[in-house]
Order: C-alpha cells, then structure tokens, then sequence
C-alpha cells in the first residue's frame, strides 16, 4: 500500500518462496507484506515480487544490503518499486474507478496482470489517516497493448461487488489531456524497436556484477524457533516474534548450541559455488585444517554443509583438538575441495573467532551470575550465524532484531517526552495488537533509573522486564574502570523484579569488574564481539596446485610465508598461472602496476606490503569484506591509497557499512580526503549512509571539516534532508555557526528556507546558534524570519537584537 516503502524484487529464482523472501527482508527491518505474482496456469511466481516495509527508510536499507545478493546461484535485483515504474514507464497508464472497498493493490495485480506487464506496483488510493481506499486507483503496462486491451475488457466490468471504469488516467503535467496520446504510442512504439529484445521487468536484471563476499542470509520456509523467547528470570517466557525467525541458542549461563537447522542449510546452498572446471576431473587431494591459535571451534556443520553441496562424496573427518594440531580433514576431488574450502573456512573463522572470544569474556565472568550478551550489531545476511556463535562460546543472545523485544532508547524518550510517557505510549501499542513480549527501557542517569523504579512499583501491570544500564561507567586516566555510578543504580533497584543489563566499554578486560557489581547481564561491545575475526584456522593442501602457488608467490613477490597464504586463498580456485594473472589483474585496478622483477629488487619488504596494499584496494572495491579483513591481519595498511582514492572512500562510495566498520576498526584515517577533496564524513552522508556516518564520527571524523569547497558536513547533510545525520553531527560538535562557501551558516542556512523549520530553529538555538550573527550579505537572523511571527518570537526570546529597521517592522 505505500509505495515508496515498496521494493521491486527481480531475476528470482523459481525455487525461492514467499516466505523465504519474508525471512530475508526482514532482516532489513519490519516486513509489512510479500507478494510474487503467480501465472493463472502454472500456479508458480513469475520470477518477480514485491516486498513492503513498514518505512521507507527501511526499503532503502534493503536495496543497499540486498541488491545482487545470490540465491540459488542468481543474483537477485532490488530497487524501489517507484523507480522501476519511472524507468520502465511509456505512458500506458490506467485509471481504475469505481473500486470496491475491498479491493486492495494485490487483487489490482492479479486482475490486470492478465493482460500484460505491470510495471512497479498498483496503487489504491487512500485516505492518509484511516488508511481505507477512496474508491480508485492506478495500474501501468509497459505497453499499449496491454493497456488496450486491459480498457476493451475491463471498462464496465464487475470487480468484487462493483462496475468498474477503467481508462487511461490524466497526466500529471498538463491540464485535462490523458495518457495514451498518439505521440505517446509513437514514442513507445520506437523504444521498442530500439531494444534488441522486449523483456518482461522482472528478466531486465538477469545478470549483474559479481557479487564478492558472503551477503546472503540463512533464511528457509519452515525452520523452527529453538530459543526460549525473552522473559523475566523465574516467570514464564513469553511468546515473541522470534519464532518466525528461529533463534539458534537458549538464554542462559548454561547455554548450548544447536546446528541452526534449515535456515542456514538455505543460505548456504545459495552462497556456495559449483567446483571450478579449470582442475582436472580425476585430480584427487586432502585439505588439513589447523587451529593456529588456541580457542573455541564452531561452525563445523556449516562447513560441512558447504563441502556436502558442492560434491557429497568429498569425506570430512574433524575430532577434539590442541593447539596446533589438526582439527580435521576433507578429501575429495581437488575441484570441489578448492571451490568449497574458502566459503567453508569463512563461516568457521568468524563463528570460531565470535565463539573464541565470547569464551574469552565468559571465562572472565565466570562465578558471577552477569550473562554476556552480544549485540544486534551484526554483517547482514550473517545475524543467525553470529549468535550462533556467541551461544557456543557461552555467552547468550540478545533480541534477534526489532521484532522480538521492544526497546525504549534515548532517542524514543526524548521524542516522546520522557521515560514514563515512551513506557505507556509502547504498552498501549503492544496491548492494543495483542503483542506479547518484553519492554526493556534505557537508563543512562540515576534519575532515569528512578522514573524507571517507579513505573515498576506504581504499576504492577507494566510490561517492563529490564533496564539497561548505559555508560554507567567511566575509564579513569590509568586506564581502571569506575563502576561506582552502576553500583549506585543497582542499589536503587534493589530486589525489584526486574533484569539489569549493563551497556557500555564492556570488553575483556573490564567484564569482571562490571560482573562484580552483580548486574544481571553484560551487553558486549560490537568490536569485542562481533568483529573478532582471528586467524583462527588454515588448510593446507595435498596433491592440489595450492602449495604450488604459495611457494610461486613467496619467490616471485616476496611474501612471507603467512602473507603468501592469505593471497593464495583469495585466488585459490584457479590454477597457479591463471592465479598469476589474476593478481597482476587486481594490482591494476590498484593502480601500482607491480611486476614479478620490480617485487624482488632492492627493498623485498617493502614492496611485499605493497603487493598487498594494491590487493587491498582492489578487494574493497569489490567489497570482498573476507578478502580485506586477511590482507589487513597481514599488515596491509588500511590507508594506501590509489590516485588518492584509500579503501574506506572507496567502501563508502560502495554503500557498504560492513566495509567501512571494518577498515574503520582496523585504524583507516577518518579524516583522510580523497582526489575530490570530500572526506569520509561527506561521502557517507552523500549516499545517506546513517550508520556510517555515527560509525566515522564515533572514531574521530571532524564534524567541521569541509571539502575543497567550504561546504561543511552539517551544510551537507541540511542540503541533502539527512536529518539523523544532522543531530549526529550536532552532538559530535558540528559548530552551526560555521559559515559555507557562500558566508551562511548552518543556523542561517535553516532561516533561509521556505517555509522555515521552527523545530529546527530551537534545535540550532539550543546547540548554541548565534541568534545576533549576520549572512555575508548583511541579512540579520531577524530579516532571514522575514513575517514569521513564531521563529521571530523565538529568536528575541534567545537574545536576537532587532536592528531598527526590523524593529519597526
């Protein structure tokens, strides 16, 4: 029903569902509806569907993280329901009156889908505050012969439980003249001659650029919840929505793993690749995995997954190991082993490094009744995977996403007025829709927590279950953690029914001493959870051409024997002198033009870094996330930079939030500009990348620095509407009364719009606006209020002094 929270999905699969679509959106946040129009005779979808959020931003979030996202081996296209008809639209546009008020924009599309292709989805019309239909709507063809026929059938017709009219609707840019016009038709009629073949819209985007990296989720129809839904301790647990997602772990101190059943079975099957044909059919080897460093194992039957779809009668044989020594074995045709090794290895470093170092916290906490948590932080597409593995290495899982929990934070308070108004505008909405599931309510001063305390003690009906319990703690100059504010906030609570769950600098090294206050839960920081990825595992190859390439890398460029590794997996799958020329590819696009004799003259080491610094950037122009995390653990420097273009800027360009987390973590320089001189900052906030943004400047991007131009990021981001990056850049320091290129500043910048944005007026005023400073042409912040009465009481009432002209007006 709202199309621009509507995303076209194409180049389907035919094995893909309804719900498994559902499974996978959702991970981009609250699906409203699904939809894959199926053929009359057929009953199967048509390669084609539509998935509706419940926000646009959202619907947007799931283009940037889905978009050629491979299942079943096909890249699946996804873009805004909106911009597929404005592309594909020729005018053929009907308008269908008379509706039934039943009718809704699913029934539209079966009923007109018959006559041709629709392009982006019908439209209902309907009034914005009930949200019923006001008796008619739209429906578009890429052809006028489809609508053509659509009108000679239709027109009159009963539909539901009414006679429709359908015709061609007006236009938008003239008076009184309809669509179908013979200009129109001529126009149409060209196209078409013009494209080499007439294809349906669902088949425009059967192929694409490759896809690098692991982007697919595990979802699959059917998969059963195997985690107790969240609860208070000692009451029952209550129903959450998290079934229908299927959790992987059970709360607890005790927790215990299990394999996470279809879902990932689903995912898997749609990431891994069939066996390279490039290696002999009768080549046989052995692939010896090692665990290099000490630590938890997980991820075993995901690997195995991976090994069984490639070739099933490759034999795995893993047992209990030590330090050093081998954890397992695949032997196998050397095609399959080669094509499933890395996807195999992927999936159990980041499980094995996630479960290493959720072991690691939990050891520190043990004896104390703190449960480590992990967080909603992490790779889409990766989330069940992740708690998977924080619930092998004994940690527990917190909600699996927006769905399952509600969560009242700083922002939902401030929006709403206060604790106690957040708490009961949230409890009518979950007992109005017959929701049941926990309440948890952020608390980041003593006050708060007693707001808190006194809707649990006044209301005995609240749904509220927990309190975090953010930033209660404080790192002193010799680097100890003051945890005497979070002691003082348990002590308010007492023995209330009621969880506590600590947030904030928890890691392995303060863990204990926030345990000890005897808080009920550990929410683990992002990094120290979700981004532990050590080099925790290594195949080594026997009877294949992979030791072959390694040593070739290690006399040719001068690799360590470590670094010659990483390389050899990332182009593995190929044979040595094919790899050869797919490394001299890569350092290409990184624009150093290495060659074998210019890697072995007089400085080795250093031109090995610089083998992997091209390698770096060529991979995070792929936006190969495993690929650039190996280089950067081999000493590849974030920072290298090609044409002055480094792998953060070119992540940033990509969209992709994942990369840019992860070069970010790894100490690329967030201030760094590239040729264009736009910093990180004024990239993210370019391509409206929220969480990049908060990401850059929580890891020190200047809020003030400006490009080449002058413009600075909180100019940028007022000109683009990014309102969440303006406060964000607010609260990181952003100075509004920076002046542009153009001598106004961020503050003047607001008064000068059209109509102005008195919430933004007070906004700018509060974080220190200067309500007296002249534009660069003389205009007062008076003159810029022109005859808003509103905004110019505002200003007076903050200091504004009136020049005389202003005051006699």
């Amino acid at each position: 029903r709202n199309q621009e929270a509507t995303v076209y999905v194409g180049n389907v699969d035919p094995q893909v569902t309804e719900e498994l679509l559902w499974e996978l959106f959702v991970q981009a946040g609250p699906v409203v509806n699904v939809y894959m129009p199926k053929d009359r005779v057929t009953n199967l979808h048509q390669s084609y569907g539509f998935v509706e959020f419940r926000s646009e931003e959202d619907a947007d979030y799931s283009i940037k993280i889905l978009n050629m996202t491979k299942l079943y081996g096909k890249p699946i296209r996804v873009n805004k329901a909106s911009q597929d008809k404005f592309a594909y639209d020729v005018g053929a546009n009907l308008f269908i009156g008379n509706l039934d008020p039943d009718v809704d924009e699913k029934l539209l599309h079966d009923t007109f889908g018959a006559f041709g292709v629709v392009v982006g989805a019908p439209k209902v019309m309907r009034d914005p505050d009930t949200g019923l239909s006001k008796g008619f709507g739209f429906v578009s063809f890429d052809d006028f012969e489809s609508s053509d026929a659509a009108i000679e059938a239709m027109d009159g017709q009963f539909l539901m439980n009414r006679t429709i009219s359908v015709g061609y609707a007006f236009k938008k840019d003239t008076r009184g003249e309809r669509h179908g016009t013979p200009a129109e038709r001529l126009l149409a009629a060209q196209k078409k001659l013009q494209s080499k073949e007439v294809q349906r819209p669902h088949t425009r985007f059967a192929t694409g650029p490759r896809q690098v990296g692991l982007q697919t989720g595990f979802p699959a129809p059917g998969a059963q919840a195997a985690m107790a839904p969240t609860g208070r301790k000692g009451g029952t647990a209550r129903a959450t929505a998290a079934s229908r997602v299927g959790a992987l772990c059970r709360r607890g101190p005790t927790a215990t793993a299990a394999p996470p059943s279809g879902k990932c079975r689903a995912g898997v099957t749609a990431l891994t690749p069939a066996s390279t044909p490039r290696i002999p059919a009768d080549t046989q080897a052995t692939a010896e995995f090692t665990a290099k460093t000490a630590g938890v194992v997980a991820g075993l039957w995901v690997a195995g997954t991976v090994f069984a779809r490639v070739d099933p009668t490759i034999a795995l044989t893993w047992r209990r190991v030590e330090r050093g020594a081998r954890l397992g074995s695949a032997h196998g045709p050397a095609r399959a082993l080669l094509a499933a090794e890395r996807v195999a290895l992927n999936f159990m470093q980041r499980a094995g490094g996630i479960a290493t170092a959720t072991a690691a916290m939990a050891a520190e906490a043990a004896g104390m009744r703190a449960v480590l948590l992990d967080t909603r932080k992490t790779a889409p597409g990766l989330r069940l995977l992740d708690k998977w593995a924080v619930a092998a290495g004994g940690g527990a899982n917190h909600r699996m996403g927006l769905f399952d929990m509600v969560m009242i934070k700083d922002n939902h308070i401030a929006a709403a007025g206060g604790i106690t108004a957040a708490v009961v505008r949230a409890e009518s909405y979950l007992r109005e829709r017959g929701i049941q599931c926990g309440l948890e309510v952020e608390a980041s001063t003593l006050e708060e927590v007693r707001q808190v305390i006194s809707i649990l003690d006044h209301q005995p009906d609240t749904l509220v279950t927990r309190i975090m319990l953010d930033n209660m703690t404080r790192r002193q100059e010799d680097g100890s953690l003051d945890v005497s504010l979070l002691r003082e906030a348990l002590a308010l609570i007492g023995n209330r029914r009621v969880e506590t769950e600590a947030s904030g600098n928890v890691t392995l090294d303060t863990v204990r001493v926030i345990a000890e206050t005897g808080v009920h839960l550990a929410l683990g920081s992002s990094p120290a959870v979700h981004a532990a990825r050590p080099k925790f595992l290594q195949p080594e190859f026997y009877g294949s051409i992979a030791r072959q390439l390694i040593t070739q890398l290690e006399v040719d460029y001068g690799l360590t024997p470590e670094q010659a590794e990483v390389v050899q997996a990332l182009y593995g799958d190929v044979t040595a002198p094919e790899a050869e020329e797919a490394i001299q590819g890569d350092f290409a696009s990184g624009a150093l033009d290495l060659t074998k004799s210019e890697a072995t003259e007089a400085a080795p080491a250093q031109e090995s870094l610089n083998v992997l610094n091209s390698l770096l950037f060529a991979k995070a122009g792929d936006g190969d996330v495993p690929a650039v995390e190996d280089l950067l653990d081999v000493q590849a420097d974030p920072n290298a930079a090609a044409d002055g273009q480094t792998p953060l800027l070119a992540a940033l360009v990509l969209g992709n939030t994942g990369l840019a987390g992860v070069l970010i973590s790894r100490g690329a320089d967030t201030n760094r500009p590239g040729p264009d001189g736009k910093t990180p900052l004024l990239v993210a906030i370019a391509n409206s990348s929220v969480a990049s943004a908060e990401e850059l400047l929580d890891n020190g991007a200047d809020a003030n620095l400006a490009d080449s131009e002058g413009v600075t990021p909180l100019l940028a981001a007022l000109e683009g509407g990014e309102a969440d990056i303006v406060r964000s850049l607010i609260d990181h320091g952003a100075d509004v009364n920076l002046a542009g290129p153009e001598g106004v500043s961020p503050f003047q910048w607001v008064l000068s719009q059209d109509p102005i944005d008195a919430a933004w007026v007070s906004e700018f005023i509060s974080a220190g606006a200067d309500v007296n400073a002249p534009t660069a042409e003389g205009a007062h912040p008076l003159d810029l209020a022109g005859d808003n009465a509103d905004v110019t009481a505002t200003l007076i009432f903050a200091g504004a002094i009136p020049p005389p002209e202003v005051e006699a007006r």
